[in-house]
């Protein structure tokens, strides 16, 4: 069973229509969340950033932030989810077709922390997104070098994530450093809109979201052959 609904995001010039399809009755990665919103609210305001750029969503479950970046002039857009839960894979590749974006974005199953041959055609990406995928500490180590693996290894890439405010996210700053990247805290006062007000999933959200940019630091202490 399948619940459908609308979302509606402003830029500077445009008002964007979203349309997520979420599997009722799946596990928790078939569902709208608050931090994928509050993402997605960010990254219109940086659109001007993610034009003619690759960018890849991991964890993406409904994908609202990799559908909006194709919207927004990305170049091209992967969205990726772990390769056990094909009615979510499946479901991203129909939000890709409904959102008219399917020319210029894939889906594929990526599992954090292992990898192979098969990714090396897809390459390396500007932009990583990751909405709540910093939920449990003891996929930390797989989400970083899952990040390490993809992203471009330059001044101007960044993986952009915004995360429930957990216990384990004391632990981020750790790994940050372990696989050498740098973050930046988004203050989420620079959003013209109360994201509290305007999104129903967010009215009653228990505890804070954080937004970050996190980039390379250039200087790794985890020495690791990801290839």
């Amino acid at each position: 069973m399948f619940s459908s609904k609308n979302y509606f995001f402003q830029t500077k010039q445009n008002k964007i229509q979203i349309s997520i399809r979420q599997i009722i009755k799946e596990n928790y990665g078939s569902f709208i969340w608050p931090s994928s919103l509050i993402l997605s609210e960010y990254l219109c305001l940086i659109e001007d950033e993610l034009k003619n750029q690759k960018i890849l969503e991991l964890g993406a479950g409904t994908g609202l932030p990799g559908i909006l970046s194709a919207k927004l002039g990305a170049k091209q857009v992967v969205l990726s989810d772990i390769s056990s839960e094909k009615s979510i894979l499946e479901n991203l590749e129909f939000e890709s077709k409904s959102n008219g974006i399917d020319d210029i974005c894939s889906v594929i199953p990526i599992d954090w922390g292992f990898f192979s041959e098969k990714y090396s055609d897809i390459g390396d990406f500007d932009i990583i997104l990751g909405a709540d995928c910093l939920y449990d500490s003891v996929d930390f180590d797989s989400l970083f070098s899952t990040v390490k693996y993809f992203l471009k290894f330059n001044q101007n890439s960044f993986f952009l994530t915004a995360i429930h405010n957990r216990n384990c996210s004391d632990n981020l700053q750790y790994y940050l450093d372990e696989w050498g990247f740098k973050s930046k805290k988004i203050d989420l006062k620079e959003f013209e809109t109360n994201l509290f007000e305007k999104f129903e999933e967010t009215q009653t959200l228990i505890g804070d979201i954080n937004l970050y940019k996190i980039t390379h630091s250039f200087q790794d202490k985890k020495v690791e052959n990801l290839n």
